[in-house]
């Protein structure tokens, strides 16, 4: 009965009615039939009866009312519900939107870091690099500067050595030269002149001395043409022995081996 009422409020409420208004006519009907039975005016019976239709209606507007107020209500409360899921949601997914963007954000700052580290390290290496090729080049300058230097003095001292050497060998030529003719004149005064014609014989003669002047050999390296004047300039050489030598021991090297022409004609 309750469900009835709920889903049609109006058609129970009429029933009610009508059924209410059959239980007292079937009470009250058979005074209607007697004459001294007092009938209500029907315009009394026809207000009462819109009054009570009103009342109905007006119950049933006010119970529609009032569930629509509930549904209302409920519909409040489901979009209040809603609206706060929604809310909630939002509040999820911005906290999850702020998460994923302070991970880009760090992301991003490691690797800038890790970027930024690289370029320091290939900037410092290139430096590096750029450093040790200028130092290998300073020493590479430094090494030809100073090969130029070392250069520059072994010419010099070439040069000078070639300078002392040719003004030693100038004094060597000249005391050979002065020390050949007292040679070539001993030797001439221990020859003996073979028999015959010498007219015109001169030889060069090798002789080899040791320090004091000594000879410890003496041969022909020019002969004569003739045997017997070769032979006598050679026992001549022997038999000079010692020749005269210069005193100066860096002179003595030129008369280790020396050669001296052999002429009487120029005696």
């Amino acid at each position: 009965m309750a469900s009835l009422l709920k889903k049609h409020p109006l058609a129970v409420i009429l029933s009610l009615i009508f059924h209410a208004s059959l239980g007292f006519f079937m009470v009250f009907g058979l005074d209607l039939m007697d004459d001294k039975v007092i009938s209500v005016p029907a315009v009394n019976a026809v207000k009462a009866t819109v009054i009570n239709e009103s009342q109905i209606k007006a119950l049933v507007d006010k119970k529609r009312k009032k569930e629509e107020k509930i549904r209302q209500d409920k519909q409040k409360v489901l979009d209040d519900i809603k609206a706060k899921k929604d809310a909630e949601k939002k509040e999820i997914a911005d906290i999850k939107a702020k998460e994923i963007a302070e991970k880009d954000r760090k992301k991003k700052e490691i690797a800038d870091r890790k970027k930024a580290k690289k370029e320091k390290e290939r900037k410092k290496k290139a430096q590096t690099e750029k450093d040790q090729t200028d130092n290998i080049r300073a020493i590479q300058e430094t090494v030809k500067r100073e090969e130029a230097i070392k250069r520059e003095e072994a010419i010099k001292r070439e040069e000078a050595v070639k300078r002392e050497e040719a003004a030693k060998s100038d004094e060597a030529e000249k005391a050979i030269a002065s020390f050949v003719d007292i040679i070539k004149s001993k030797v001439q005064d221990n020859w003996n002149q073979p028999v015959g014609d010498i007219s015109g014989l001169k030889c060069i003669v090798e002789a080899r001395l040791i320090p004091g002047g000594t000879v410890v050999s003496a041969v022909i390296k020019e002969s004569s043409g003739d045997a017997l004047f070769d032979r006598s300039v050679v026992q001549a050489t022997l038999k000079a022995s010692p020749l005269p030598t210069p005193s100066d021991p860096r002179l003595m090297k030129h008369f280790r081996q020396l050669q001296f022409n052999f002429d009487p004609s120029q005696q």
